[in-house]
């Protein structure tokens, strides 16, 4: 037992060398995270067309807007005239409200007249640098003056500022008409909110910077908690006031935010930003999207808000359940016929737990500790053996924003399991068969299915052959394919008669109980079957799929 220990360790310890590298570069770890997403909100969806889409508009992340810790140590800036460490200073009120009130009109907005953003992708983009300007700018400040904000860090300080506007890039923030709030403020863009939305927004941004003090404590901490607030409110109106594209958003002329602080100190302290501002945000300024960026960023929205309604039902277990059950398909597999019934059940959760199947995925991986990422050191603990697979605790961490998943991919071997489970996910099904109408494949069990589609790459049919028995059966026999509707929803679910059974081939409607099995079915192997597709017709390259030869 204890050489097993030793070799287990051993294990570890080279496979988090292995992957630690592929977790320093932003851009390739966030879309390794993206393709995740994808995947969750494939097995989230009975729809085989917005997993398709999904696929199709998938596309690297592009330069995200991100500062890091030791950007800013190479600026020299210029520091303000010396202030008063103990001054008081205004409490930051909800920043839609207040810039209503601070702004001041000047000579001319946009002297030039053309639009800089056009398009809600745009708009999305342009909350996102400012979001990381307002990190960047208050990093600067904390760097410049260390004794005005003491016993805060440059790590808590870039960590909290990542929850500042968040609900505006959230899909998860919606407004009273149950839209996010991004498409919200487009719609409303240089024209101003209305105070139902105002309010609402406020009400939905504020949680998000208050559970991120909290995770430092700052809660309990009244000082800390208002030297935070301190930062984020400078740096936010430093930069709407020099922002090149705030006047044109709120439609009039902006002022700095120097010009209408009350606090002597506080406009010192803006004074020294916004004479520092185009060196601290350089790389930062918004400039537009190339056709490229552009692709990137829908691709972005569409992921985010798919991924949020499959996360939306709060049954993480029954989604997580789908993402993992294709890896126990396997031939006579009588179990994972059962868990198909089970998930077609409203009480799937409870069912689970009677059945002592909490986690039915652990079936072909022995005893498990835990099934954390990152929350457990393996090293330490081996009896903790993480899932490689989409757990509930992964889809936690897929749910986090990215300043979070940030700081957690650097804890204990979490991005070796995220890595892992990346690996996995865009290995393909072995095609068979590729043809103009017909795709066959085989998972890893080695149970065989086929797809038709039509010259238009809508998909048609699937014919169950080995999985038949996971699909369900009814008096008129086993199932023997699903009919898919020109939306992308499974629309029959065909039964073929057998040397027990009585009659013809009998096909029933989607919605019918005897075809929920089915369903789950198709859901469970939605992203499976788009994988193999995709590899047949050499589609979208840029998901970076491992096709079999």
């Amino acid at each position: 037992m204890l050489l097993v220990k030793i070799i287990f360790l051993i294990f570890l310890s080279l496979s988090t060398r292995l992957y630690a590298s592929s977790c320093s570069n932003d851009s390739e770890l966030r879309t390794k995270i993206n393709h995740l997403k994808m995947e969750t909100a494939c097995a989230g969806s009975t729809s085989l067309d917005l997993c398709q889409k999904l696929m199709a508009e998938f596309t690297p992340v592009i330069d995200p807007p991100e500062i890091k810790l030791g950007l800013l140590d190479s600026l020299n800036l210029e520091r303000a005239p010396t202030l008063n460490c103990e001054s008081i200073f205004i409490n930051s009120l909800p920043f839609s409200v207040t810039l209503q009130s601070l702004t001041k009109f000047v000579s001319t907005v946009n002297p030039n007249n053309k639009m800089l953003v056009n398009s809600l992708e745009e708009f999305y983009e342009h909350t996102r640098l400012h979001r990381a300007r307002v990190k960047a700018l208050g990093l600067a400040l904390l760097k410049s003056h260390p004794e005005l904000f003491e016993g805060l860090s440059p790590r808590q300080v870039g960590a909290i500022l990542e929850a500042h506007d968040l609900a505006k890039v959230s899909p998860k923030s919606v407004g009273p008409d149950g839209r996010p709030f991004y498409r919200i403020l487009y719609d409303s863009y240089g024209k101003g909110l209305d105070k139902i939305s105002v309010d609402s927004l406020n009400a939905q941004d504020r949680p998000y910077m208050e559970k991120a003090k909290s995770a430092y404590g700052l809660d309990k901490n009244p000082d800390l908690h208002a030297k935070m607030d301190r930062i984020e409110k400078i740096a936010d109106l430093v930069d709407r006031g020099m922002s090149n594209v705030s006047a044109e958003e709120f439609g009039r002329p902006m002022d700095k935010a120097s010009n209408f602080l009350k606090n002597d100190d506080d406009v010192k302290l803006a004074q020294e930003l916004e004479k520092n501002y185009k060196e601290i945000t350089k790389k930062l300024t918004y400039k537009g999207l190339t056709p490229a960026s552009l692709r990137s960023v829908k691709g972005h929205i569409l992921i985010e808000e798919s991924f949020a309604k499959a996360k939306s039902t709060k049954d993480s277990l029954k989604l997580s359940a789908r993402l993992m059950a294709h890896k126990l398909v396997s031939k006579g597999n009588t179990f994972l016929a059962r868990t198909f019934e089970l998930l077609a059940s409203k009480g799937v959760t409870q069912a689970l737990k009677v059945l002592n199947l909490p986690m039915l995925y652990f079936a072909d991986m022995g005893n498990m500790g835990c099934d954390g990422v990152g929350f457990h050191d393996w090293v330490k603990d081996p009896n903790c053996k993480p899932v490689i697979g989409l757990s509930p605790k992964i889809l936690e961490f897929l749910d986090f924003p990215w300043g979070t998943q940030e700081s957690v991919i650097q804890i204990g071997n979490t991005c070796s399991v995220i890595e892992q489970i990346y690996q996995q996910s865009i290995t393909a099904p072995k095609v068979i068969n590729c043809s103009d109408s017909v795709v066959e494949m085989e998972l890893a069990g080695g149970d065989r299915f086929q797809v038709k589609i039509d010259r238009f790459n809508r998909f048609r049919e699937i014919e169950f052959k080995d999985l038949s028995s996971y699909a369900g059966a009814t008096a008129a026999g086993r199932a023997d394919k699903a009919i898919i509707g020109l939306k992308g929803n499974l629309e029959q679910v065909c039964y073929q008669k057998t040397s027990l059974t009585i009659g013809s081939k009998r096909c029933l409607g989607a919605d019918h109980p005897m075809a929920t099995k089915a369903k789950e079915l198709i859901r469970t192997l939605n992203y499976q079957i788009q994988k193999g597709v995709a590899c047949c017709r050499n589609l979208n390259p840029e998901l970076g799929l491992k096709c079999s030869p």
